[in-house]
């Protein structure tokens, strides 16, 4: 029989595509993504808006057994940038940085064989604020405050939603944790400030939010959220300060026992009786409560007309 002359260099290629082929046949497979990851939005009793995301779905084509790696990201400058540290499932957002901007979380997978492969949750907008009232998305609607998200002033009152809750000290426009009011003077920021008149019914939906009987738009006539007079808008009446409008967070704004709206117009006829912003209207040294009570007018030093 005669023997095949073979070429070597041919044999060589050969086997080495062999190698690559069975190298190929023999490698771990990537992990493989079924369903995206899932970023939902809560509140946190300290009022910080906390992102969550899922690990979406998974499936490793070897069977191996997968982990899950997580980077949250912001979009800011017209891209998605890493947020340092933020590799938790779950990220507190941080109001300076955060408030307005997209979020989203990119999930990577890794098998035992240390094969990986990512994919990134839709982007979210929790900490946006759509109807540019002061209070992020996450919010309104019941997440904290039962406004609505896409109307800045939910209960057609002449005052923007956030500003019926809090004051922007730092003037960044976003109503952050630290900037809620203590509106019913309890010593402490708490729900009850949100519907301050307690009829279950929250600041940002009522018309008449401490239930004196007037509008709040009466009260704050130009709108503004804050009470003219009040220099640090804290809605507490300070020394040296002179107020020149009822506050709409508070039924009683000179402190005298009389609500300001039966001040405004104690029997209800339209006609004015006594100030609401001053204990004692007429200044004949008797506070308006007890002229009421002994049935003189708290708007007349000499209530009789007969000179003393």
């Amino acid at each position: 029989m005669t023997p095949v002359a073979t070429n070597p260099v041919r044999t060589f290629r050969l086997l080495v595509a062999l190698a690559l082929l069975l190298g190929s046949a023999m490698r771990a497979a990537l992990p493989v993504n079924t369903t995206l990851p899932v970023v939902t939005a809560s509140i946190l009793t300290d009022r910080h808006v906390q992102m969550s995301s899922t690990e979406g779905s998974w499936i490793d084509p070897d069977g191996k057994t997968i982990t899950y790696a997580y980077q949250w990201q912001r979009y800011t400058g017209g891209a998605w940038n890493t947020i340092t540290g933020a590799t938790n499932s779950t990220y507190t957002t941080v109001p300076s940085a955060d408030y307005g901007h997209f979020l989203r979380c990119r999930v990577t997978a890794t098998d035992a064989d240390n094969e990986s492969a990512s994919a990134t949750s839709a982007s979210n907008a929790a900490v946006r604020d759509n109807d540019s009232d002061g209070l992020v998305n996450a919010i309104e609607g019941g997440g904290l405050v039962d406004t609505a998200y896409d109307d800045a002033d939910s209960d057609s009152d002449g005052i923007r939603d956030g500003k019926e809750v809090a004051y922007n000290t730092n003037g960044d426009g976003f109503y952050e944790p630290d900037e809620y009011l203590d509106l019913n003077h309890d010593g402490t920021v708490d729900d009850d400030d949100l519907d301050v008149d307690g009829d279950g019914t929250q600041n940002g939906r009522d018309t008449d939010s401490d239930g004196d009987g007037l509008s709040d738009d009466e009260e704050d006539a130009n709108n503004n959220g804050y009470v003219n007079g009040d220099s640090n808008h804290d809605h507490a009446w300070d020394a040296g300060e002179t107020w020149t409008e009822t506050d709409p967070y508070n039924p009683d704004t000179d402190g005298d026992g009389l609500t300001d709206g039966d001040e405004n117009d104690g029997d209800h006829n339209g006609n004015y009786t006594s100030d609401p912003l001053k204990v004692d209207t007429d200044g004949d040294g008797i506070d308006d409560p007890t002229e009421l009570a002994y049935g003189y007018d708290p708007g007349s030093a000499d209530s009789d007309g007969d000179g003393l």
